[in-house]
């Protein structure tokens, strides 16, 4: 309402002739256009109701201002009337075209019989418009020396004031409006082409060089010709020539889409400036604005989908002249880092201002000099020629910066190898000075490796007269094989044997560790073995191995040091005329093979050394058929790394495999348990020792 009223005061002290009652008449002549003004060429007639038909206001008295009585009145209307009588002052008739932007109705008056009745306004459908052109006009014709009277009905909206108060309204001759017509298309023609050009010329380049500032001009360059697109009406008069809102739809674009100018003017300002390396601080602060400019655009989103307004063109404008004051602080001071490229960005923003200053105050008016491309257009065609040219000069400035820092680096190389082979001069010195220290050196290193491995060879001879022989082995236990395979000369892997009568006590330990530490244990293991069993006398398995572990805890209490090592084994006594087996494992199982089918007994969980909750071990009993096998194992085949994707063999294929040979001698399944075990590791490294005893009963 406030806003109505600042419009009809406008009117009433706008109007120059307001005292008259009958605003003068229009002469039209040939090549004429007449700017229509209130009060001077066309005069006024409230409707307050919206009742009035064109019968009614033919004969009605109309005025040139609205007096002081109907003034609140007025406010209230539903309609206003608006008359312009047009005289063809030439000898031939003459079209003109009335240029008239309010919604509503014209009535042409031809005769005191004939009134044609034509829609106008901006929100006419685009078919449905007496001339099928951008603007919003109307044909009339004036026959040689007559006159015809327009009576424009406005029917009162939200907008309906705003389109009256403006005034922009013209009266031109047919041929003048050709003439202007192809004036302004060609006009346009050239800006859009420029447009286009620009925007094809950078979408090349950041193809071919994938800069991302010349994809954010894109995006720039983009959003700008879809504003002046739609600030024509082009996107109404070829996208949405039916609709009935669509002069609500492209306005509602030209909002958004400056809003999302905001957002690709600063991220294509932050990366043409390159403000990450030269300015961080004023990065950051062009970062907090992007965020201000993407918030800004989500707000007029939710408001226009929740309210169905916008939150106003001044917001949005204001902030965007805030982004530009920011982002041409940036640039100056991008200049003062000897950045040349910023002189583009400040010429280009610039010339903008000044053409919006000019435009905004009337002090030069751009038909005169500019035709219909207005000084906005015409500085922003300026803004975006000098964008490009400055990404050109950005390009060549890069390309200067790495050139000169592969001289730097060129030059820096010379320095380096200067100083290498100085370095390398006098290493050359030094390594013949040390030559012969180091030959002395080598040999005595070598002597000691030869001790060493002797020593080691050695003690596996030493190792190896505490393994059963294969005779004894052969003896006790005719129809088996041992497949033993340390990881290094010595080993932590043992197999035992002792046998008294028709009973063969066997086992096959694991000692805790590899190589020379691992046989060390092993001997400890092995000779309390022997102790447990000779010694002692015991005959039970499960007490057996506690008699083990009690002396391998006593040997290794000695020390000062706690020492945790021990073993994990699997131990069996087998009665060779019964087939009785007993068996006790530590950590270890043992697998028997009967009816075709793995059996597995578990050990106890727990070692042959120290432990958390020791507990007794226990003895199981086993009835075996002739001809069933027994199998104890150390954990060195299942952990072995190999195969195609470098994992464990794992205990289940080792089952399988077992099974798969059982029927084999005992010599075979030796040789297919070494050939596969060769074939899984191929080129890996053996991690552990490996120990496998079979027994066929």
């Amino acid at each position: 309402m406030i806003r109505t009223r600042i419009i009809l005061l406008f009117i009433l002290f706008c109007s120059p002739a307001f005292a008259q009652d009958v605003a003068d008449t229009l002469y039209l002549d040939r090549e004429a256009k007449i700017d229509l003004i209130a009060g001077e060429n066309y005069s006024y007639l409230i409707d307050h109701y919206g009742e009035f038909t064109i019968e009614d206001v033919i004969g009605s008295d109309f005025q040139t201002a609205i007096s002081d009585v109907e003034w609140n009145a007025s406010l209230e209307a539903k309609s206003v009337w608006v008359k312009i009588v047009i005289s063809n002052v030439s000898s031939g008739s003459l079209g003109s075209y009335l240029y008239w932007e309010p919604n509503g109705y014209a009535f042409i008056e031809e005769d005191s019989f004939t009134v044609i009745e034509v829609k106008t306004g901006q929100f006419l459908p685009f078919t449905a418009r007496d001339v099928q052109t951008t603007d919003p006009i109307m044909h009339i014709v004036v026959p040689a020396n007559e006159s015809r009277t327009v009576y424009l009905r406005i029917d009162q909206t939200a907008d309906s004031f705003d389109w009256f108060a403006d005034l922009d309204s013209y009266l031109i001759e047919s041929s003048a409006w050709m003439r202007d017509s192809s004036d302004r298309n060609w006009q346009y023609g050239i800006f859009f082409g420029v447009l286009f050009f620009i925007v094809l010329y950078n979408l090349i380049f950041y193809f071919t060089l994938r800069d991302k500032s010349y994809l954010m001009y894109v995006f720039f360059m983009a959003f700008i010709s879809l504003v002046w697109v739609n600030a024509n009406n082009y996107t109404f008069r070829y996208l949405f020539p039916e609709s009935l809102n669509a002069r609500l739809i492209t306005i509602n674009i030209n909002y958004f889409a400056m809003c999302v100018i905001s957002v690709f003017y600063l991220l294509f300002t932050m990366h043409y400036l390159r403000t990450k390396e030269i300015l961080p601080r004023w990065h950051r602060a062009l970062k907090v604005m992007l965020v201000i400019a993407i918030l800004l655009f989500v707000l007029g989103v939710v408001v226009y989908l929740v309210w169905g307004t916008q939150i106003g063109f001044l917001s949005i404008t204001m902030t965007t002249l805030l982004f530009i004051f920011i982002s041409i602080a940036t640039a100056f001071n991008a200049l003062q880092k000897k950045y040349t490229p910023a002189w583009y960005f400040i010429i280009g923003n610039g010339v903008m201002f000044v053409m919006l200053f000019l435009q905004m105050t009337h002090l030069l008016p751009s038909d005169v000099v500019f035709g219909y491309i207005t000084l906005v257009q015409v500085g922003s065609l300026v803004q975006v020629s000098m964008f490009s040219l400055g990404l050109a000069k950005r390009i060549s400035v890069i390309r200067d910066d790495r050139e000169k820092a592969q001289e730097e680096s060129i030059e820096q190389l010379k320095v380096n190898e200067e100083l290498k082979t100085k370095v390398n001069r006098e290493l050359e010195q030094k390594v013949s000075e040390r030559t012969a220290e180091l030959s002395e050196q080598k040999k005595i290193v070598e002597e000691k490796n030869k001790d060493i491995t002797d020593s080691i060879t050695y003690a596996k001879r030493l190792q190896k007269a505490i393994l059963p022989s294969e005779e004894i082995w052969k003896t006790a236990l005719k129809d088996s094989f041992i497949f033993y395979l340390p990881k290094d000369i010595v080993a932590g892997d043992f197999y035992w044997l002792e046998k008294r009568d028709n009973v063969v006590f066997v086992a096959a330990a694991d000692c805790t560790g590899h190589g020379v530490p691992g046989a060390m244990v092993s001997v400890v293991c092995s000779n309390a073995m022997n102790r447990a069993y000779k010694e002692f006398g015991i005959d039970d398995p499960g007490k057996l191995l506690d008699k083990v572990r009690e002396l391998v805890l006593d040997t290794f209490s000695k020390s000062s040091d706690q020492v945790k090592d021990g073993m994990d084994i699997s131990l069996a006594r087998i009665d060779l005329n019964t087939r009785e087996v007993a068996w006790a494992g530590a950590n270890n199982p043992l697998w028997y093979v009967s009816n075709g089918i793995v059996n597995e007994i578990k050990g106890n969980k727990q070692p042959i050394g120290i432990s958390d909750s020791p507990v007794p071990f226990t003895t199981h009993q086993v009835n075996l058929k002739a001809g069933d096998l027994i199998y104890l194992f150390t954990d060195g085949y299942a952990d072995q790394f190999g195969g195609p994707r470098g994992k464990k063999f794992k205990y289940k294929p080792l089952q399988e495999l077992l099974l798969a040979i059982a029927e084999k001698p005992m010599s075979a399944q030796h040789q297919i348990l070494h050939s596969t075990l060769t074939g899984w590791r191929g080129s890996l490294e053996q991690i552990d020792d490996v120990c496998i005893v079979g027994i066929r009963v």
